[in-house]
């Protein structure tokens, strides 16, 4: 899609693009590309021809053009995409390749207001999560474990998955992720009417939100 496609890497694609024989090729420069480059790696995809894959590939793709659409802010109509993944990985996958395919279900089904099915989805990926030292991205499942909680008013268990999505984002060393972190705390403690514990968490966000933009 190229109204996704940030134009200041179209010569550095160019030359990527043209250097990729296979669809298994793609796939793993997109691998590469996602987390940093997110809209190049949806316009990569874009060149994907699904039909041609083997089951491996498709799982592969079906992931990465969840997590690509995802990272670009692009609202998944439905789960049935990543599905293809999760499907796949269940039978067929590493503990860490079910981590991804059951985090990123969990946060379409999170966003399409499933919260039912977004929690089995979380829970799947935290127990696979053992073996895993993506610090950001176990940061990303335990924030969105929190949200989660606070939909269904658990304050308690909210709090629980802020601080520890708090201290892998602090561990990943992505202070921005770590200060959303704090706010989700602030907003545990709101919801528990443990206002004067909100206000230090918010405090501290704020300030720290105020040396990164000074930085």
């Amino acid at each position: 899609n190229l109204n996704n496609f940030n134009t200041s890497n179209i010569v550095y694609m160019d030359h990527l693009f043209y250097g990729c024989n296979a669809n298994n090729d793609i796939l793993t420069k997109v691998d590469n590309l996602i987390d940093e480059h997110p809209d190049s790696a949806l316009y990569l995809l874009d060149y994907v021809n699904p039909l041609g894959l083997s089951s491996r590939q498709r799982a592969k793709y079906a992931l990465l053009y969840t997590k690509a659409q995802y990272k670009n802010y692009i609202d998944a109509p439905n789960d049935s995409l990543i599905s293809i993944a999760v499907d796949y990985y269940e039978t067929h996958g590493s503990n860490e390749e079910k981590f991804y395919a059951y985090l990123y279900h969990g946060c379409i089904l999170y966003e399409l207001a499933d919260y039912d099915k977004a929690s089995q989805a979380f829970f799947l990926a935290v127990s696979c999560a053992d073996e895993i030292d993506d610090y950001f991205h176990l940061g990303h499942l335990y924030n969105n474990m929190s949200y989660l909680m606070l939909e269904k008013h658990c304050s308690d268990e909210a709090e629980t998955y802020a601080r520890l999505s708090y201290q892998n984002y602090i561990k990943a060393e992505k202070e921005d992720y770590a200060i959303s972190a704090l706010v989700t705390l602030a907003s545990s403690k709101s919801s528990n009417s443990q206002r004067d514990s909100c206000q230090i968490f918010a405090e501290d966000a704020l300030s720290r939100a105020r040396l990164v933009k000074d930085t």
